[in-house]
């Protein structure tokens, strides 16, 4: 199942059929990216449905959850992935523009954002995600992947770079943004 995080949202919701009207149920959700586990509760609505509120982290990042709903006694009653996705275009210009329903619109969101992904190999997401890397003696930290904003920096679990405390900002994101290197300029002791 696909969510979108528009703009204008508040909240990020995913809504699951299930056997009960007005009755109590738990989804507990695992982020496959970053491995953090969640859980959160909801009561179904008469029509036998019940909308549960994502943690606020999707509200800025994409997410692809492994999500169970159970009922208050742990009976799995629903399983099922769900992919927390920000559109590639404005979603209300591209309904008034066309003249067509905000169904539609977020149908022709999904086909435009698969075809470009198909095109590029890949999605543009934005995630943050914790990494542990072994820097093998190198005058820098190589990642296998684009960094974007680095945050917290650990070197045998003491912390050596906080994005928040200026005593702790020795480090920084190199030019082509693939390793962590020194902000420290060298001097040349000779």
């Amino acid at each position: 199942m696909e969510t979108l995080r528009l703009p204008e949202t508040t909240q990020v919701e995913v809504s699951f059929s299930v056997p009960d009207a007005s009755t109590l149920y738990i989804l507990s959700y695992q982020d496959l990216t970053t491995g953090n586990s969640y859980s959160t509760t909801a009561t179904s609505n008469t029509s036998k449905v019940v909308t549960f509120a994502l943690d606020d982290r999707y509200l800025t990042y994409t997410g692809t959850l492994d999500a169970d709903v159970l009922t208050s006694a742990s009976a799995l009653v629903a399983s099922d992935g769900v992919e927390v996705v920000k559109p590639y275009c404005d979603i209300t210009s591209v309904k008034n523009k066309l003249g067509i329903t905000t169904a539609q619109a977020i149908q022709v969101e999904k086909v435009a954002r698969k075809l470009i992904e198909s095109e590029v190999a890949g999605r543009f997401n934005f995630q943050r995600k914790q990494k542990e890397v072994y820097g093998m003696g190198l005058d820098y930290l190589p990642m296998d992947e684009k960094i974007q904003t680095l945050y917290y920096l650990y070197e045998n679990g003491v912390k050596i770079y906080d994005y928040e405390d200026s005593d702790l900002q020795e480090y920084k994101i190199s030019v082509d943004k693939t390793s962590i290197v020194t902000s420290v300029t060298e001097v040349n002791k000779m």
